[in-house]
């Protein structure tokens, strides 16, 4: 349990609530990078989203659009 305490705070509503702008930010420029694209070319969706989300949203590039 003491394990826990120690990142409990971090899973808190109002935390993640605080943390909702920079969660929508980094959604919406990897869905745009994708639509951009066109969607021609078959794509890994777990390479191109759902990886890079928790990744963007625990240390978020200086430049989203860059690293893209």
């Amino acid at each position: 349990m003491q394990q826990r305490s120690m990142v409990e705070s971090i899973f808190k509503k109002e935390h993640i609530d605080s943390m909702r702008p920079q969660i929508q930010e980094t959604v919406n420029s990897l869905l745009d990078k994708m639509i951009a694209e066109g969607g021609s070319v078959s794509f890994d969706f777990v390479e191109k989203f759902a990886l890079p989300v928790p990744s963007y949203v625990c240390n978020p590039p200086h430049d989203l659009n860059k690293h893209r």
